[in-house]
């Protein structure tokens, strides 16, 4: 099962800054994920890394990200599969799927 870690914008700005700030360290770490921009909403647009093996690689990822300084731990993120991915962007259940994480 392949898995996503997926960081999320209210504003296409703010996105745009952040995906500046992930394509260098990813560069700089040469680490070569698929990263794409995806909408969810009008108002909430996503920023995906495609290609992990597993949720606490995807987990882990995000916080090597966060320890090196490449990236605050301000931008809101979260390590899903790519089956569960299908269904919030189906069904646009996010805050399901992020409350459940936060229980």
């Amino acid at each position: 099962m392949a898995y996503k870690l997926v960081y999320y914008f209210d504003s296409k700005a703010q996105q745009e800054e952040f995906k500046t700030l992930l394509t260098t360290a990813l560069d700089e770490l040469e680490l070569r994920f698929k990263v794409t921009d995806e909408v969810y909403t009008i108002a909430r647009h996503f920023t995906v890394i495609d290609g992990l093996n597993s949720l606490l690689g995807a987990q882990g990822l995000a916080e090597k990200l966060v320890k090196d300084e490449y990236l605050s731990p301000e931008f809101s993120n979260f390590a899903i599969s790519e089956d569960n991915y299908s269904t919030i962007q189906i069904y646009k259940n996010l805050e399901d799927y992020l409350n459940q994480l936060n229980k």
